[in-house]
């Protein structure tokens, strides 16, 4: 009955160190198929008047921000991102803006973007198990920016790292919009900038990587001349922030995920290696004991 006990340990000890490094990515890859994100927030908007002046108070809006895997290989998830934003009133959708990017399943990192070279590499969204570092980014603002780490805080149980970003970005793609949506097109030799304090804020659980809140503040965005930088005229003031009830649910489904990982990358592997080393054990002391009786028959 040694050999037996030798043979089951060996075995759930080899399972443990397997499910470790290579079931347990399978089953947490960072993209798997069914991932989606959708977040609700709850901002502030006005437009400039004819004279270029902006009023005094905004008015209030909301923002819809929605992602799913629309197509899925283990080399290549295609993500489709829309963004619109609605009326509080009617409810009706005044703009909406609508990609695709193609991203690594398992590091969450661009793999290529139509007409952004730069892109290539850096992350479309955080990856797992995340460091207190920079992070470049390229998402739906069509901009490479880095995302630095600024602080932990706790949302409701859960650790968070906040990361942040603020300085100017060249929104000129973005304000395209949509075929449904068309939105603003500058004249040649024209773009549209953000202020140089535009802010964006992301609250981030650092073992999955999913973001559980969001705070974008772009006081003003400009029509600037391409060559000098010179602001031409205001184009929009706006900001956004996640909704309460979309943080609470964007943080039970990070605590989800979050215990998802820590199941197949700690608690199955312990399981398998806690019983193999026991066999191994059992198997082991059968021996010793075998090798003593042999010893004093002798």
């Amino acid at each position: 009955m040694k050999k037996p006990w030798l043979i089951i340990g060996i075995m759930l000890a080899i399972n443990g160190g397997l499910w470790h490094f290579f079931i347990a990515n399978y089953w947490t890859l960072r993209i798997p198929k069914d991932w989606s994100f959708q977040a609700e927030y709850l901002g502030t908007i006005a437009y400039p008047d004819e004279a270029g002046r902006l009023p005094e108070k905004s008015t209030i809006n909301i923002y819809r921000r929605h992602l799913y895997v629309k197509e899925w290989e283990p080399e290549q998830a295609v993500i489709r991102e829309s963004y619109s934003i609605y009326d509080i009133h009617t409810g009706a959708a005044t703009w909406q803006v609508k990609l695709e990017f193609k991203v690594n399943p398992e590091t969450g990192q661009i793999i290529d973007y139509p007409g952004h070279p730069e892109a290539s590499g850096l992350y479309y969204l955080f990856p797992k198990s995340l460091e207190k570092k920079d992070y470049q980014h390229f998402n739906y603002y069509l901009n490479a920016y880095t995302l630095s780490y600024d602080r932990e805080e706790s949302i409701g149980d859960l650790l968070v790292y906040v990361y942040r970003f603020s300085g100017m970005l060249d929104f000129t793609e973005i304000y395209k919009g949509s075929d449904e949506f068309p939105g603003l097109i500058p004249l040649p030799g024209q773009r549209i900038r953000s202020s140089d304090k535009f802010v964006n804020e992301l609250w981030v659980e650092p073992i999955t990587g999913e973001v559980v809140k969001i705070v974008e503040d772009g006081p003003v965005d400009y029509l600037v001349d391409e060559v000098t930088g010179e602001k031409l005229r205001p184009i929009l003031a706006w900001s956004g922030k996640t909704t309460g009830n979309t943080v609470e649910l964007l943080a039970q489904r990070a605590s989800d995920r979050r215990l998802l990982l820590l199941l197949h990358h700690g608690v199955l592997p312990g399981i398998f290696l806690f019983f193999g080393f026991g066999c191994l054990f059992i198997g082991g002391w059968g021996q010793i004991k075998g090798s003593s009786k042999k010893a004093v028959n002798a």
